[in-house]
């Protein structure tokens, strides 16, 4: 993404956006998103994130401090709207 965000002269700003992303992921993850559902076998609960036009999908193990994050995709505004990234 970073890349691609420096081809069309956004990188600074991706960047940044990311950050935040991340950011509330490592301080904040149950309070910053919105729980969408409970996989109750893995002890996740799944919560969806939005910042800058970034839609973050994540889970959070429900006793042990991890996050997951699962996909993490421009939305409509977002100048890498359309774009296809592999991990």
């Amino acid at each position: 993404m970073l890349d691609r965000a420096g081809e069309i002269g956004r990188r600074p700003e991706i960047e940044r956006s990311i950050a935040f992303i991340v950011d509330r992921l490592v301080r904040d993850p149950r309070g910053w998103g919105d729980p969408v559902r409970d996989l109750r076998h893995a002890k996740l609960t799944e919560y969806h994130g939005r910042h800058d036009n970034f839609l973050a999908v994540y889970a959070v193990h429900e006793r042990v401090p991890m996050v997951f994050l699962s996909q993490l995709t421009p939305l409509e505004g977002n100048p890498l709207y359309g774009e296809t990234f592999d991990a």
